[in-house]
């Protein structure tokens, strides 16, 4: 992976990230503390993976921490869109458009013309 992509993964997962702890206050006001918990610990873990890829030597470690980054942000979307499921909050398309767009930009980053 080169040096500017692992960057602009990690910029944009703290971004992404920040607009999740959003969400994640508001079902704790309504109540609803265990979902925001999951939420959060799938968010938190994004940004450790990107990060430990990032700082990772073997190809084979980079790899394997991109794949477990995107396994979480598929795990959030899971847990957003059970939130909307259960009338906690209405459908955001632009949170999951930017988990989306974050999912892809790793997908890339594992392709090995990339890296």
């Amino acid at each position: 992976m080169r040096t500017i992509d692992k960057y602009q993964l990690l910029k944009s997962s703290f971004e992404f990230t920040s607009d999740l702890i959003k969400y994640s206050q508001i079902l704790e006001q309504n109540h609803h503390r265990p979902i925001a918990l999951k939420i959060m610990n799938a968010a938190v873990k994004i940004n450790s993976f990107l990060f430990d890829a990032q700082t990772a030597y073997r190809h084979e470690d980079v790899v394997a921490k991109l794949e477990k980054a995107k396994s979480s942000i598929q795990e959030v979307i899971y847990w957003l869109k059970q939130c909307v499921k259960s009338n906690y909050f209405d459908l955001d398309d632009r949170i999951i458009r930017k988990a989306k767009y974050l999912e892809a930009d790793i997908g890339i980053s594992l392709c090995p013309e990339v890296m």
